[in-house]
C-alpha cells in the first residue's frame, strides 16, 4: 500500500465512491450489532471480521474505524503511522477529485481533515481550488477544520484558491466564516481581492467588495501591483468598474516600476478599459513610467491602433514623446514593430517628427523599420519629404539601407538620394551586410556597377 502511486489512490477513491452505502454501513454497523447482541452468530461474525482484518490490506483504510468502534485491536507503530497516512492521502485524492461520498468515507474512518500533503495543503485547500462546493461544505462541517489554513508555496488560503479560480459558491461559504480572514495577504503580498481580479471573476470580486475589512487599494510587494492593475491588464471591463467605484482605489496609483493601470490596458491593447480611465478625471493620461515611457508608447510598440487613436484624441497627450533612457518615440516604438496603421496614424500628427533620432545609436523610425523587414512601413516613411532615406547612424555610421532586409532593399535602392556603396566607420557597405546576411546581394551589387557606368 505505502508504494501506491497516485494513480493507484485516484483509482481507490473512485472506487470508493461508487459505493453509496458503504458510509452508511460504517456510522450505523455498530448500532446493529449491538440490536442484536444476543445472537451469537453475529458476534461470532463480528469477532471474524475483526481478525481478518488483520491480515487483510483494507486494514489500512478500517483499523481506526474498528479500534473505536467495534473493540479491535489498533496497529502499533510503523504499521500503524503507514495505516494513517495511507488514509490521509485517500482524503487529498477524493477531494481533488470531487469525490464527495469517498470523502465522507475516509473522514468517517479517521482520517485527518487537516492533513497536509506534500505540498503543505490541506484537503479544505484542494476542495476550494477545484470549486467543490459539497466537499467544502463537508469539511467546513467539522468542529476541528482549520479553515484559514495557508499551504503551498505561496502560502495561498483556502479563500484564495476560491478566489482565484473564481468558485462564487466556495468564496461564499468561506467569507461566512468568523476564521477566515477575507483580506489575509500570501507570497508576495497576494490577497484574494488581487487573485480574483487578475482572473477577472465579477460575481467573486462583488463578494469581496461588499466587505468592509477587504482593502480595494492594497499592493503586492514583489511589483507593488493593485487590483485594479490586474483588471486593467487583463482588460477585465466589468471588475475595473466595479474597483473604480470604490473610494479607496486609486485609478491613477503607480507600481514598483512606476506604471498606472492606464499603462497596463495600454500596453495589452485593452481598449474598453482604457476608455474607462480615460475618463476620470484623477487619471493622467500622459503619465511616464520609471524609463519615460508614456500609455501612448505601450500601445504603439503593442500595435493597438484602436488604443493609439483614443490616446492621440486626447489634447494632454504628447504624441511625439521620447523616454529617458534610449529616446525612443511611439513612432519609433510602432516602426520597429511594423505596426503600419499605428504609423499611419502617427505620420498623420502636425507634432510628430517622421525622422527623429534616439538618443545613443541615432536610429531614425526608417533605420528601425529597414533592420525589421517592414516593407508596408518602410513606404509610408519613404513618402515623406521630411524623411532622410540615406541618414547614417551615431554608432557605426549606417544607413537604412545598411540595415536593411531583403523586400526593403529595392524599396531603397529605388531611391536617388540613397548611396547603395556608402562605407560605415569599419567600413563596410550595404553589399558586405546584404552578402553577409544572404539579403539579395545581387540586387546591390548591381545597383553599384550601374552607378559605376
Amino acid at each position: 500500500m505505502i508504494s501506491w502511486t497516485s494513480e493507484h489512490f485516484e483509482d481507490y477513491t473512485q472506487y470508493l465512491d461508487e459505493r453509496p452505502f458503504a458510509n452508511y454501513a460504517l456510522c450505523y454497523l455498530k448500532h446493529h450489532i449491538y440490536g442484536c447482541h444476543q445472537d451469537a452468530n453475529v458476534l461470532s461474525t463480528t469477532s471474524q471480521f475483526i481478525t481478518k482484518l488483520a491480515h487483510n490490506p483494507a486494514v489500512y483504510l478500517l483499523e481506526s474505524w474498528v479500534s473505536s468502534h467495534l473493540n479491535g485491536t489498533p496497529l502499533s507503530g510503523e504499521q500503524g503511522r503507514a495505516a494513517e497516512a495511507f488514509r490521509n492521502k485517500v482524503l487529498h485524492a477524493a477531494v481533488r477529485g470531487g469525490c464527495l461520498t469517498a470523502a465522507e468515507v475516509l473522514l468517517t474512518v479517521g482520517a485527518d481533515v487537516n492533513a497536509r500533503d506534500e505540498e503543505g495543503r490541506t484537503p479544505l485547500s484542494w476542495a476550494a481550488a477545484g470549486g467543490y462546493e459539497a466537499a467544502v461544505k463537508l469539511l467546513l462541517a467539522r468542529n476541528d477544520v482549520e479553515a484559514e489554513s495557508k499551504g503551498g508555496y505561496a502560502g495561498w488560503t483556502p479563500l484564495s484558491r476560491a478566489a482565484a479560480g473564481g468558485y462564487e459558491a466556495v468564496v461564499k461559504l468561506l467569507l461566512a466564516r468568523n476564521d477566515v480572514e477575507a483580506d489575509s495577504k500570501g507570497y508576495a503580498g497576494w490577497t484574494p481581492l488581487s487573485r480574483a481580479t487578475a482572473g477577472g471573476h465579477e460575481a467573486v470580486v462583488k463578494l469581496l467588495l461588499a466587505r468592509n475589512d477587504v482593502e480595494a487599494d492594497s499592493k503586492n510587494s514583489s511589483g507593488g501591483w493593485t487590483p485594479l492593475s490586474h483588471a486593467a491588464a487583463g482588460g477585465h471591463k466589468a471588475v475595473v468598474k466595479l474597483l473604480l467605484a470604490r473610494n479607496d482605489a486609486k485609478a491613477d496609483s503607480k507600481d514598483h516600476t512606476e506604471w498606472t493601470p492606464l499603462s497596463r490596458a495600454a500596453a495589452g491593447g485593452r481598449e474598453a478599459v482604457v476608455k474607462l480611465l480615460l475618463a476620470r478625471n484623477d487619471v493622467k493620461a500622459d503619465s511616464k513610467d520609471r524609463i519615460g515611457w508614456t500609455p501612448l508608447s505601450r500601445a504603439a510598440a503593442g500595435g493597438h491602433g484602436a488604443v493609439v487613436k483614443l490616446l492621440l484624441a486626447r489634447n494632454d497627450v504628447e504624441a511625439d514623446s521620447k523616454d529617458c533612457y534610449s529616446g525612443w518615440t511611439p513612432l519609433s516604438h510602432a516602426a520597429a514593430g511594423g505596426h503600419e496603421a499605428v504609423v499611419k496614424l502617427l505620420l498623420a500628427r502636425n507634432n510628430v517628427k517622421a525622422d527623429s533620432k534616439d538618443r545613443y545609436a541615432g536610429w531614425t523610425p526608417l533605420s528601425r523599420a529597414a533592420a525589421g523587414g517592414h516593407e508596408a512601413v518602410v513606404k509610408l516613411l519613404l513618402a515623406r519629404n521630411d524623411v532622410e532615406a540615406d541618414s547614417k547612424d551615431r554608432t557605426g555610421g549606417w544607413t537604412p539601407l545598411s540595415h536593411a532586409a531583403a523586400g526593403v532593399v529595392k524599396l531603397l535602392l529605388a531611391r536617388n538620394d540613397v548611396k547603395a556603396d556608402s562605407k560605415d566607420r569599419s567600413g563596410g557597405t550595404p553589399l558586405t551586410w546584404a552578402a553577409a546576411r544572404g539579403h539579395e546581394a545581387r540586387v546591390v551589387k548591381n545597383k553599384i556597377l550601374l552607378n559605376k557606368i
